[in-house]
Formats: structure tokens, C-alpha cells, sequence
């Protein structure tokens, strides 16, 4: 929970950059679910803003998975496509 706070308040801080990395996915991606997912993830980012609660049905919205690296570390990865590791 707290890695998924960490990781969508970071990409909210970011949010220019992350949103110009979506618009671009959405615009040239083959996948058409990959478009719609970056589409929706910018969307959302525009909406909700920094989170300071886990919402678990926001986070099935916005979340594909958690993976762990081999440095214990770990890496968020959203339905838009964008990785972070926290």
C-alpha cells in the first residue's frame, strides 16, 4: 500500500513530464488498450491528485503490478505503461 502511495504521489509530482510520456503512448501505441490505459492514467492524474489513503478500487483503476527487483527495491508498474521504483 504504502509503495502504491509513494509511487502515484511521485508521478503526480511529475505530472508534465509522465502526462507528455501518456499523450505520446496514446497517440502512437499499436496496443489499443495500452492507448486507452494511458489515456485513462492522464485522465486520472489531472482528477485525484496527491493520494494520502490507500483506495483500493483506485488502485485496481490505475495499478498493473508491484515487482520486486534484485536490490529489494520496488518497481510500480501502472496500466499506462509508466514504471516507477520506489
Amino acid at each position: 500500500e504504502k509503495a502504491f502511495i509513494r509511487a502515484w504521489n511521485l508521478l503526480f509530482s511529475k505530472k508534465q513530464r509522465y502526462q507528455a510520456t501518456l499523450k505520446r503512448t496514446a497517440d502512437t501505441a499499436v496496443d489499443i488498450l495500452l492507448r486507452y490505459r494511458a489515456t485513462e492514467l492522464s485522465r486520472l492524474l489531472d482528477q485525484v491528485g496527491i493520494v494520502k489513503d490507500f483506495d483500493y478500487a483506485f488502485s485496481l483503476a490505475v495499478l498493473d503490478k508491484i515487482e520486486v527487483t534484485t536490490q529489494g527495491k520496488l518497481t510500480v508498474c501502472f496500466l499506462g505503461g509508466v514504471r516507477l521504483t520506489v
